[in-house]
């Protein structure tokens, strides 16, 4: 007895190509770009959609986000030099998804006058960690609710930073 079988699908499973580095240049990237250093996007949106947990965004040239940002991936956002050279500059404020760690790495960073960075408190879990490495010129209007706060030489202004652990190493400011 052989059976035919007369049914088929049109259904098609697209997955979404994620990467663990992804290049972003807001000046000469397009978000259709594949986000390698040759092709970079141009938006960190589109580079924070794109980047695979545990990833690196690396920033060729200053970046504005003028809509909120949302880390939901432990990642490394990083300046292409080691002389903290390109700012990242958010409009609105930042939130960490619960027991995610987001990591700056030498960057400057300047948040609107009203904008701060927070638990994204929508998930259960302990709130996410930010660790700021060699962050030169950050002006952040808050910090507050994370669990842990790590300040490795790096100088900023943030008149406030409340988080249950906040650490500070090698002479930072």
């Amino acid at each position: 007895n052989v059976q035919k079988s007369t049914s088929w699908s049109n259904e098609c499973t697209i997955e979404k190509k994620t990467l663990d580095t992804i290049y972003v240049d807001n000046n000469n990237g397009n978000d259709q770009n594949t986000g390698e250093e040759a092709t970079p996007v141009k938006t960190f949106s589109r580079a924070l959609g794109g980047i695979e947990n545990g990833g690196t965004i690396i920033l060729l040239s200053n970046c504005v986000e003028t809509n909120r940002v949302y880390f939901d991936k432990t990642v490394t956002v990083a300046g292409k030099s080691n002389d903290s050279s390109v700012t990242l500059t958010g409009n609105q404020n930042w939130y960490i998804d619960p027991n995610i760690t987001v990591t700056l790495n030498n960057i400057s960073i300047k948040t609107a006058e009203t904008a701060g960075i927070f638990p994204y408190k929508e998930k259960p879990g302990e709130p996410g960690n930010l660790v700021l490495d060699t962050v030169k010129n950050a002006n952040i209007k808050e910090i507050n609710g994370l669990s842990a706060v790590t300040l490795n030489d790096s100088k900023i202004a943030c008149p406030t930073i409340e988080a249950n652990e906040v650490e500070l190493k090698n002479n930072t400011e």
